[in-house]
């Protein structure tokens, strides 16, 4: 059932508004923007389920940005960022039973797998702060782990024991 909700762009006029683009399900709770002018966010066209979906506010510029689950079924998603650099998300793996986290470099169009973690209640708290994600894991002692990623595939674990964290 396509058309129950729709991406539209505004100059805050009546002339200057128009639609861009038609889903059957928007999810506003995932949505990011960047420096460059790109919105990246998670919505279902009925074909492809829940997908990450990038917009330059153009019929044109809108697509599907990267498709984590072929087929109608989509992925389940946790979070999306985008900086001037990177665009980073979790989504669980239903493949593989893990959360995933990804990055795409805006410049190279290269997307890694830069952390997996087959429980999913474990990853929670994610920060953006200069074009780098800090994101916070238990590990199987119930742990806390404190991991910085710049976007590749080398994640640094910054500390391997806190009773607890604050950000």
């Amino acid at each position: 059932q396509q058309g129950s909700a729709s991406l539209w762009i505004s100059d805050s006029t009546t002339a200057g508004t128009n639609e861009v683009f038609q889903y059957q399900e928007i999810d506003s709770s995932f949505y990011a923007d960047s420096s460059n002018g790109l919105l990246y966010f998670v919505a279902n066209d009925s074909q492809s389920g829940n997908e990450l979906w990038m917009s330059d506010g153009t019929t044109q510029g809108t697509g599907i940005f990267y498709e984590m689950a072929s087929g109608s079924e989509g992925a389940s998603f946790e979070f999306v960022y985008a900086t001037s650099q990177n665009v980073f998300w979790s989504t669980f793996s239903e493949s593989v039973l893990s959360w995933e986290y990804r990055a795409s470099n805006l410049a190279t169009g290269t997307t890694e797998l830069i952390y997996s973690n087959p429980n999913p209640a474990t990853i929670h708290q994610h920060y953006i702060v200069c074009n780098h994600v800090y994101f916070v894991d238990l590990n199987q002692n119930d742990d806390s782990q404190l991991y910085l990623s710049d976007g590749t595939t080398f994640v640094t674990e910054m500390n391997n024991k806190f009773e607890s964290i604050y950000l």
